[in-house]
Order: C-alpha cells, then structure tokens, then sequence
C-alpha cells in the first residue's frame, strides 16, 4: 500500500512547486515558407514578443540556436522538411514546453501566414491563427504578427488535451489578462491596411507621369487597368491625333492661304489676292473667301477640340490610378483544414471563377 501511495506523493509535490513558481511555461518560435533568412529571423522575432506580451508565455533563453537546430535538421535529415513531431523532439532538446510554427505562403502579391502553437509533449496543436498582408517592410512585419497572435487567441478554441491537462493543474486566483496590442493599437491596423487591393505610392506616381505624357499608357503597363486605359487612352489618343490633323492645317494655311490678305469684293464673288496689284492687273492668282474660311475651321476644330479630348485624357488618367483596386480576392486558400492541401475559388482579373490547390507531398 506504501508503494502505491509514493508515485502519487511525487506527482502531487512536483505539481505544488510548479503551482508555488508560478513560472509561465516557455515557448519558441519557427517560421517556414516563402521568407529570405532574414525576414523569417525577424518575422520570428516579432512573433515571439507578441506572444510574450499576451502574458501566457516566456520566451526560451536559446530562440536562434533552436532555430538553427532545426534549419540543420530540414537539411541533413528531411530534404527540406521538417514536421511537427521531429519539432516536438526538437523542443525538448531546448526544455521548450511549447513551439508556434509559423508557415508564410507567397499568394499573387501578398503573404499569408498561418500560426499554430505545438504542445511539446504531446504534439497537439494547442492554438491556431491566421493573418494576410504584403510583408515588404519592418512596420508590415509587425502589424501581422500582433494580428496573428491576436487572432490566435480570440478566434481559436483550446483543444480537448489542453483542457484535460489544464484540469490536472492547480487553479491560479490570478486569470492571464486577454490580449491587447497596445503597441499597434487597432487605429494603426486599419490605417495600414493589410488587404492587397492597392498599388504602392511609387506604382501610382509612375501611372499618372505615363499617362499624363501619353493617355492611357500608365494604366496599361502599370495596373493593367483596361478600362482606365480604354476610356482615358481613347480620349486621349483621339485628342492627341486631332491635334496633329490640326497643326498640318495650320501649316498649310501659313504656307498656302497666308500671302493672300487683300480682301476684295468682285462681281463674281469675294476673294483674297496678294495684293492690289494683282487685282487690277487682273491676276488669276487669288484665294476664295469660301475656301479660306474653310481651312481656318480646320485648324480650330481640331487643335481646339483636339487640345481639350487631349488634356481631358491626361486628367482621367491622373484620377483614375488612385480609384482603380486590384481585381483579386482579400482572401486566399484555407490552411485550417489540412497542412497537406489547401482549396481555394478565387475569380482571376476578367471576373471569371478559377479553383486554385495548394499542395505538398512529404516522404
């Protein structure tokens, strides 16, 4: 009987010194995907002082060897591939209890990241979040993270083995706070604006300065915005062109109808000569008042009208970058239902529904 009560008697003392501790349990962080070293580096670090900050966690005291144990491990051990159980074993390696595993999936223009935390010894994914966005900057970098993590615990649920060992544990009187990002305060988020419907300011100026020298071209070569480059080029272009027909007129009039400026009125009509010297030696060499008007009306119809379509043109396609959006969907494939096969339906840039798989195979 005394033999039976001792093994219950250690479980019961371990349990009261880590309940008298009161030491958060350690957690490190991985990030896989589409990511150069030194963004994962810093998207990891971003991570783990989001997930510290949510007041559940420590951060593990050897984060970039732990890393470095598994880069080394996808290597020379899993041809570039490491799953979540030879990264609980990692774990314990380090004295880790707890692994966020963060997967970057390059979609059209944007990233989208999935989180998980990995209970170390059991290899149960305890939570799991999500966040898209373009990560082209530090500030990016750290807006996703706090998202991530924030989506993690507000959106997921504990699973059923979390709560079974939670149960086992003695209740602390002080509860964890819930998450606040009070370093990127939600204003922040929004201002920001992770969605990938946008151009950049630099793909916008060079819109406008294209289109502002020849209509419609910058939507074309920048955005492949057909209809800014449809209404603002054929405005534009059309414009452009009556000026041409209107300055090849103006040089026919200055070279042909100019030299006649005397204005004279003959029983068989009016007409311009040279001069009066022609007309009273009764030069054949005249202009018709008819044909002279004539050539005037064609050079101001068409640098007039010419000159506004061409800068109306030009307008259009300085307002029209600035309104056009991306014809891609906000949102990309699920990486909830499965690590091994993502499924999305996103409509391509004409409007039609193309499906889209994601997938990986490991041996």
């Amino acid at each position: 009987m005394k033999k039976a009560l001792l093994p219950v008697s250690v479980i019961l003392f371990c349990a009261g010194v880590f309940a008298q501790s009161g030491e958060l349990p350690k957690i490190a962080v991985y990030v896989t995907g589409d990511l150069g070293k030194n963004e994962s580096r810093a998207l990891g670090t971003e991570i783990l002082d989001a997930l510290v900050k949510s007041g559940r966690y420590t951060a593990v005291e050897r984060s970039e060897a732990f890393v470095a144990e598994i880069d080394r491990e996808m290597v020379t051990q899993h041809g570039g591939s490491v799953d979540d159980d030879q990264i609980s074993v990692l774990g314990k390696r380090f004295g880790v209890q707890y692994i966020c595993v963060a997967d970057v999936a390059a979609v059209f223009d944007a990233h989208q990241m999935s989180a998980r935390v990995l209970d170390v010894e059991t290899a149960q994914v305890m939570f799991v979040g999500r966040a898209g966005g373009t990560l082209n900057s530090l500030g990016a970098l750290m807006v996703v993270s706090n998202t991530v993590v924030n989506n993690m615990f507000s959106n997921a649920s504990e699973t059923k083995a979390q709560e079974t060992v939670r149960r086992s544990e003695p209740v602390s009187k002080a509860e964890p706070e819930p998450m606040v990002i009070a370093d990127q305060p939600i204003t922040a988020v929004t201002k920001i604006d992770m969605k990938i419907d946008g151009f950049t300011p630099k793909q916008l100026r060079l819109t406008q300065y294209l289109n502002g020298i020849i209509p419609g071209s910058g939507s074309l070569i920048v955005q492949q915005d057909y209809i800014g480059t449809a209404v603002g080029g054929g405005i534009g272009i059309t414009g452009l062109i009556l000026m041409v027909k209107g300055y090849f007129h103006t040089h026919r009039f200055f070279r042909d109808y100019y030299p006649y400026r005397e204005a004279i009125s003959t029983n068989d009509g009016n007409y311009f000569y040279r001069s009066l010297d022609d007309f009273l030696l009764g030069s054949d060499d005249r202009v018709s008042e008819k044909e002279m008007n004539h050539v005037l009306n064609q050079v101001f119809i068409n640098l007039g009208i010419g000159t506004v379509m061409y800068f109306g043109g030009s307008i259009y396609g300085l307002y029209r970058p600035g309104r056009y959006k991306k014809p891609v969907p906000k949102t990309a494939a699920n990486n909830e239902s499965s690590r091994n096969f993502n499924f999305a339906v996103i409509p391509d840039v004409n409007g039609s529904l193309k499906a889209y798989t994601l997938y990986n195979v490991e041996f």
